[in-house]
């Protein structure tokens, strides 16, 4: 089997950060998702109360204030591009059309998160990313992951932040964070369709304060991608820091990859 045949998953990043950061450290960072490009999950989402049991001004706010810190100042993320579907154009017989359904292979995400092609793309197993995530959870942190869906319907976002006051209790943490849970799909996993060609899988993880956390990479790395016109005397200085059996690829202006 090919490496690229195996679960991986891509993350995007400029050199500054995969070479000073990411690499020597051999950790990758879950970042505070109210640091994300998307005003959809940066905004401050309003919370309403339905019901027949009118809340007090302080249960309300309490449930208000403790909503919005878990959705943006307790929960983490790290995004990554997986394959997309293949084409009729990727199976004509050419070695190179291997990659152009891959989640490496896309000139729009090198574009954008890929510091215009001069950045660095990050392949991982996606299973073992995962067990390396869980890993350095807290006891009460909440892991979640899932693919993004794709859509402009925004009536479903208003189920999303109304509670339900009838079935409050008194515990307002946890009524938040079931809440939360339940509509999990729609307040993380969910973008308009004009992000559709990020092919976004994305681990959020929920969670006690607002401290960032940090996986460790060394049993999930696969490959290190870097861009058209990445300078290739770095990236071969970059090869050093994690031994020989990660693979070193550049990615040309017709998709192609190869072995530095």
């Amino acid at each position: 089997m090919r490496w690229w045949d195996n679960e991986l998953v891509c993350h995007y990043t400029s050199q500054n950060i995969a070479l000073e950061h990411i690499l020597p450290s051999a950790t990758i960072r879950l970042n505070s998702i109210a640091k994300t490009n998307d005003p959809r999950e940066t905004s401050p989402w309003m919370f309403t109360a339905g019901g027949v049991r009118e809340l007090t001004p302080q249960e309300f706010f309490e449930r208000h204030d403790l909503f919005a810190r878990t959705l943006h100042s307790y929960s983490f993320i790290l995004s990554t591009s997986m394959d997309r579907k293949k084409s009729s154009y990727d199976d004509i017989g050419l070695p190179e059309k291997d990659f152009l359904h891959k989640g490496f292979g896309r000139p729009y995400m090198w574009a954008h998160y890929g510091q215009s092609h001069e950045g660095i793309c990050l392949a991982f197993d996606r299973q073992r990313l995962e067990c390396s995530i869980k890993q350095i959870m807290s006891p009460d942190g909440i892991l979640l992951s899932d693919e993004v869906i794709y859509d402009d319907r925004p009536l479903a976002i208003f189920d999303a932040t109304d509670f339900d006051s009838d079935s409050m209790s008194e515990n307002a943490s946890g009524d938040i964070l079931s809440h939360i849970l339940k509509y999990q799909k729609i307040l993380f996993f969910t973008k308009t369709t004009d992000w559709e060609a990020e092919s976004e899988w994305r681990w959020i993880y929920i969670g006690q304060d607002e401290h960032p956390v940090y996986a460790s990479i060394n049993s999930c790395l696969r490959a290190i991608i870097v861009g058209s016109f990445f300078q290739m005397y770095i990236s071969r200085s970059c090869g050093n820091l994690h031994g020989n059996s990660i693979r070193m690829l550049q990615r040309s202006d017709g998709n192609l990859v190869f072995h530095i």
